[in-house]
């Protein structure tokens, strides 16, 4: 099935669904790439299970079912995905020349007390939080706007392109995030100036850093740490189970997320480059 932007890989029994498949397609110049949506850290595959199947039951039912979706996968320039925890079994990727390259987040543990949650805080991270709670207030609301202007200024500071080129996606996010109550977003302010602001997901289990991001004049006020450390304990007081920091391989934020205490978690990231004209391209770039 095609949609614009989408194609859904379909697996059937029979006329029932047994597995399916978003996959977003961006489309660079001639190129075809699959890979995350804007907002979207991981796409994977979902597989229905027969139930009470063995080890190597599941395995092979899994190896079977991720070939049929592989056959189906549209031509491609580039697949480059990051999948969800959940997905452990790459083996047909793999025999099918994709790498799985790995990536990294932290989950902090939720069913621990707030004073082991606090304790397992960096001691530079806990500094930042006692010293932004001195001076900042701390504010929920649902002004998408200055959350995207605060991540502007950082991926400004940054000298980063900021990623988002749809100008409708905020208000498409905060729409399902009030439709759906799966979302809460802070601010935190001095006065009445914005430091910060953060946007936390969570489903039945877990809480998800979706986004975040500081005023860059501001950025050392400790906003940032008050504002995560908020959202770990807002998510244990709804009583879920996991805090997913969502991770990064950017070495100088990596250690900031660190800092919050959480469990280093590996995920999969698919990658194929499917055009040889495409590796030649990449060549010729400077």
């Amino acid at each position: 099935m095609v949609v614009k932007d989408w194609e859904v890989l379909c697996i059937h029994n029979g006329n029932e669904v047994i597995g399916i498949w978003p996959l977003y397609i961006r489309q660079k110049g001639p190129w075809k790439i699959i890979c995350n949506p804007p907002l979207t850290p991981y796409c994977g595959p979902f597989l229905i299970y027969p139930e009470e199947q063995k080890t190597e039951r599941k395995i092979a039912f899994e190896n079977k079912h991720y070939k049929e979706m592989i056959n189906q996968c549209p031509d491609f320039a580039l697949f480059d995905l990051n999948l969800p925890l959940y997905f452990k079994n790459s083996l047909e990727f793999h025999w099918n020349a994709f790498q799985d390259r790995k990536r990294f987040t932290y989950l902090i543990d939720l069913s621990i007390a707030e004073d082991q949650l606090w304790s397992n805080l960096k001691e530079s991270t806990r500094r930042q939080v006692m010293k932004a709670q001195k001076t900042l207030k701390l504010k929920a609301h649902e002004n998408f706007h200055q959350l995207e202007k605060n991540v502007q200024s950082s991926f400004e500071k940054q000298s980063r392109a900021y990623p988002i080129s749809d100008p409708d996606l905020m208000q498409r996010l905060n729409n399902y995030v009030q439709k759906h109550d799966c979302g809460q977003l802070w601010t935190a302010y001095e006065e009445n100036k914005a430091h910060a602001s953060l946007l936390m997901l969570y489903d039945k289990d877990s809480a998800y850093y979706l986004m975040g991001g500081a005023e860059s004049s501001l950025k050392n006020s400790g906003a940032m740490s008050l504002l995560i450390w908020k959202a770990i304990l807002t998510a244990k007081e709804k009583g879920l189970s996991t805090f997913n920091t969502e991770g990064s391989t950017n070495p100088k934020i990596e250690p900031f997320l660190r800092g919050f205490g959480g469990e280093l978690t590996a995920f999969s990231n698919l990658y194929q480059e499917g055009s040889k004209f495409f590796q030649f391209a990449k060549k010729l770039k400077p």
